[in-house]
């Protein structure tokens, strides 16, 4: 979770980046995008694998983001190492 929150962060910085201006590679865009999609995958799969539904996931998700934003840590989601 950490790294697509990583991986996010970098898309928003190179937009950020073509917005002023400034030097910016278009393939980087590409490259950051499947980086995300890849992640995400790999993370379904994984929650597949321990037998999480689609709907259970995302309300994890959704709790995860709503704590956050209270300043608060969030333990439902654990992830797979």
């Amino acid at each position: 979770m950490l790294e697509i929150q990583a991986a996010k962060k970098e898309l928003v910085l190179l937009n950020v980046k073509k917005a002023t201006r400034q030097e910016v590679k278009a393939h980087h865009f590409v490259l950051l995008r499947k980086k995300v999609a890849m992640l995400k995958t790999i993370r379904r799969e994984r929650e597949l694998e321990a037998g999480i539904k689609k709907r259970e996931s995302r309300q994890a998700d959704k709790a995860v983001k709503l704590d956050k934003a209270r300043g608060r840590r969030s333990f439902l989601r654990v992830e797979a190492q």
